[in-house]
C-alpha cells in the first residue's frame, strides 16, 4: 500500500497541474509582437511550490507545457516545460521549510522567476534573433515582478493549506 503522504502529494500534483493549465491560459495577455503571452500562471506555479517543495516542478512544467499547445504556442512548449519545471525546482528549494523568513522566501520566489526571464531570453536569442528576444525580456520581468508579488500574498494561504493537508 503506497504511503499515503505520496498519495497526497501525488493528487494535489495533478491538481496543480490542471489549476496551472487553466489559470496561465485564461490570464493570458499577448505580446505586441504576437510571439507570447503575459500571464498569471506564475502565481499558481509559485503557489504549487509553497505547498509541495521541488516536487512542484512536475506539475508546473506539464501544466505550462500544455497551456501553450492550448494557446497555439506549440514551438514554445518543450522549452516552457523545462523553464517553468525550473521555476517551481528553484522556488520549491526556498519555501519547503515553514520557519524561514518572509524575505528568504520572497528572494526565492523572486530568484525563480529570474531564470524564468533567462531562460525565455536564451530560448528566443536562438528561435526569435536578440532583437525580439530582448523585447519579450522586458515582458518576462514584468510577468516575474507581478507573479512574484502576488504569489507573496498568497503564501500564508499556501503554508496553512500545507500545514492542515501534512504535505512534507
Amino acid at each position: 500500500m503506497p504511503n499515503a503522504n505520496v498519495s497526497r502529494t501525488v493528487a494535489y500534483g495533478g491538481m496543480l497541474a490542471a489549476l496551472i493549465l487553466v489559470v496561465t491560459r485564461f490570464s493570458a495577455i499577448p505580446i505586441m509582437n504576437g510571439q507570447g503571452y503575459l500571464n498569471l500562471g506564475d502565481v499558481t506555479i509559485l503557489f504549487a511550490a509553497a505547498l509541495l517543495g521541488p516536487a512542484a516542478a512536475v506539475p508546473a512544467a506539464i501544466g505550462s507545457a500544455l497551456a501553450d499547445v492550448w494557446a497555439g504556442y506549440v514551438q514554445y512548449a518543450p522549452a516552457t516545460f523545462i523553464i517553468k519545471g525550473l521555476v517551481a525546482l528553484i522556488a520549491g528549494l526556498f519555501l519547503r521549510k515553514l520557519n524561514v523568513t518572509l524575505p528568504f522566501k520572497i528572494f526565492g520566489m523572486a530568484l525563480a522567476e529570474l531564470a524564468m526571464a533567462a531562460g525565455y531570453l536564451v530560448f528566443e536569442l536562438f528561435l526569435l534573433g536578440p532583437a525580439i528576444a530582448l523585447f519579450d525580456l522586458t515582458f518576462n520581468l514584468i510577468q516575474a515582478g507581478v507573479c512574484t508579488l502576488v504569489a507573496a500574498l498568497l503564501l500564508p494561504v499556501a503554508e496553512r493549506i500545507r500545514k492542515t493537508s501534512n504535505l512534507n
